[in-house]
């Protein structure tokens, strides 16, 4: 599944003609392996340089590698890919919960099959010790950074969440090395997160940026990156469906980060606190 699922990280940021050929790969996925260059540049509607161009852009010397790979990912393909699908305007309320479950499940599927685990790792060791982690995003990855800063204050991290224009400007201008941004968007091409990851790189800060897309223009201001995995259906509610894939990242890092770093709280004695101060009487 890793090469289709890159495929589709890929699309949007493709030239028309690549995008035909995409286009033919991700629906004949199983027969693709079988055919020649010209039979798929024929069955496509482009040019035999517009195939091996987008099967260099995907990280192959050749075309007969890609055919290899390909054929191992159909075969490996989950079952949920056969049953997971757009969410029609005729479903049944019981067809829209389940699609809504099962294109979570392969979200987190797929999410986990493209995840550089030990960049991961890596990157969570740098947040044990950095001395402030900032998080940025607009709308839900907003929320999404609103919740991570939430969980890295659990273990006595100072952790902090912007999601204003003015904020992120200010709070990034104020970031020093040993320091960490991190950017969430769904779409990897908001505006304020390129901007604030631009400004935290510049002051050399770590940044990192948790995405759906592979090919995005802020990657190069980026010394991590962590890509989700969520084919959008015609809701197009992206903000949505690329939360449950974002969280997982983000609990991972956090669970490292406690992991390696020396001292955090007393769990037992945070909770009591929360739990004396919280209750109503």
């Amino acid at each position: 599944m890793k090469i289709l699922i890159t495929l589709k990280s890929f699309y949007n940021q493709l030239p028309k003609a690549e995008q035909q050929v995409a286009d033919y790969i991700l629906k004949h996925s199983d027969r693709v392996p079988y055919e020649s260059v010209s039979q798929i540049a024929e069955n496509a509607n482009v040019s035999v340089p517009s195939v091996t161009r987008l099967t260099k852009k995907l990280g192959f010397k050749n075309f007969k590698d890609f055919k290899v790979e390909l054929a191992v990912s159909s075969a490996q393909t989950s079952s949920i890919t056969q049953v997971f699908s757009h969410i029609e305007k005729n479903d049944s309320d019981d067809e829209v919960a389940e699609k809504v479950f099962l294109g979570n499940i392969k979200s987190l599927e797929d999410t986990l099959r493209i995840l550089d685990k030990t960049r991961l790792s890596e990157f969570a060791k740098l947040c044990a010790s950095a001395s402030r982690i900032v998080f940025i995003g607009l709308g839900g990855s907003g929320i999404m950074g609103r919740e991570a800063a939430l969980r890295f204050a659990h273990i006595d991290v100072q952790a902090e969440s912007y999601a204003d224009n003015l904020d992120v400007l200010l709070q990034t201008s104020r970031l020093k090395k040993n320091q960490i941004c991190v950017g969430i968007s769904h779409s990897g091409r908001t505006a304020m997160v390129k901007k604030g990851l631009r400004i935290a790189n510049e002051k050399g800060a770590v940044t990192a940026l948790i995405t759906n897309y592979m090919n995005t223009p802020i990657k190069d201001f980026c010394d991590y990156l962590f890509f989700t995995s969520f084919t959008e259906n015609s809701v197009r509610s992206a903000a949505i469906s690329s939360k449950i894939a974002q969280a997982a990242i983000i609990d991972s890092i956090y669970l490292l980060t406690a992991k390696k770093k020396r001292s955090i709280w007393d769990f037992s004695e945070l909770d009591l606190l929360i739990e004396r101060n919280l209750k109503i009487d």
